[in-house]
């Protein structure tokens, strides 16, 4: 949605994004009048800078950036099977000295997990 303003009455309208640079009627006047074109888009740093700025807010880590763009990396975080696995082979240890296999099952699993990466590029 964009906002126009009619030239006639100066009221101010929010217009689908489809009606920019037609002509259209003002609903409270009744008078037609052309919306201004569309803005320019953001160039291809605006959306570089834009995108990095979003991710690196949302926990990502830059590893390396480049002239063609940054990789990042999302930190591993312990799943909630893997917790409830270490909790229940903490109590089983204690309880039958049994737990410790589950403890390094859920070692292993939190270990064995893959690191997630994204790339995104300047151009």
């Amino acid at each position: 949605m964009t906002k126009s303003k009619c030239p006639n009455c100066s009221t101010v309208h929010e217009i689908p994004d489809h009606y920019i640079g037609r002509e259209i009627k003002c609903p409270s006047c009744g008078s037609s009048y052309g919306t201004a074109t569309k803005p320019p888009s953001e160039t291809t740093d605006q959306r570089y800078k834009r995108e990095l700025a979003e991710a690196l807010s949302n926990k990502w880590i830059m590893l390396a950036e480049g002239p063609s763009g940054a990789q990042l990396e999302l930190p591993k975080i312990m799943r909630i099977q893997t917790k409830v696995a270490l909790i229940i082979g903490f109590l089983l240890t204690f309880a039958w000295g049994i737990g410790i296999i589950i403890i390094i099952g859920a070692l292993i699993d939190y270990a064995m997990q893959k690191k997630q990466t994204k790339f995104i590029a300047k151009s």
